[in-house]
């Protein structure tokens, strides 16, 4: 990799899906940077260092000189733009809308329930038959659409890897490995067998992985864990 000078500086936590979706970015672009790794349980997202940077006190966080990224999909637009090769945010005009479109529908109709399901199962909460019956829901159609797309393509916008692919990749397998907790059984999720009811989703997530550069963005403390 180049050197990059002011150094672009990453602030992350391991597993935390924004993070590693700016991880993924850096590395599929072969994008020089300092790696930050913050670890919340110490607090440290909510030292004044750490709030100069980011007043919500919120990780990932990207620095590069006197520019300052609070937001994983503009730190991942801030490089695209830094590093356009490979293009992840499209080449033409249709394609970039194509793009921003999956990346909107995620952020606002899937990425909020697997949050609130994901804190449910680390947190060992329970939820209301309602607000249960809403999410599994939501879940199952979400997952369903994305499993027709990619009977279409290799990836979620066509044959080539976009952004789209780094903004949904990683809370899904945040899900699953959460979903593989005892604390989720109560949810009553219907991931068990998600192979066998989103086959094309799967593969998807198989391709995804033997990616260059994967395993170097690949949430550390995950292989301390198993």
């Amino acid at each position: 990799m180049t050197e990059v000078d002011p150094p672009i500086e990453i602030y992350w936590v391991s597993g935390s899906p924004f993070g590693w979706r700016v991880l993924l970015m850096a590395e599929f672009k072969s994008v020089p940077y300092l790696s930050h790794r913050i670890d919340t349980a110490s607090g440290k997202q909510k030292s004044a260092a750490y709030l100069a940077l980011n007043p919500r006190g919120k990780v990932p966080a990207l620095v590069h000189g006197n520019v300052i990224i609070g937001e994983s999909l503009a730190m991942m637009t801030y490089l695209e733009r830094l590093f356009p090769e490979p293009p992840m945010f499209g080449a033409t005009a249709v394609e970039a809308a194509h793009i921003m479109q999956i990346c909107s529908e995620f952020v606002c109709y899937l990425e909020p329930v697997i949050n609130r399901l994901s804190t449910a199962i680390s947190r060992n909460k329970s939820l209301s038959a309602a607000a249960l019956t809403a999410r599994h829901g939501t879940l199952h159609t979400e997952f369903e659409r994305l499993n027709e797309l990619l009977q279409k393509s290799q990836w979620l916008t066509g044959n080539s890897l976009s952004a789209a692919d780094l903004t949904v990749y990683p809370h899904c397998k945040f899900l699953l490995r959460l979903a593989a907790r005892p604390a989720a059984v109560p949810l009553n999720l219907g991931l068990s067998d998600f192979a066998d009811l989103y086959p094309d989703l799967t593969t998807w997530m198989q391709r995804f992985e033997a990616l260059p550069g994967y395993d170097k963005a690949y949430p550390p403390h995950w292989r301390e864990t198993g």
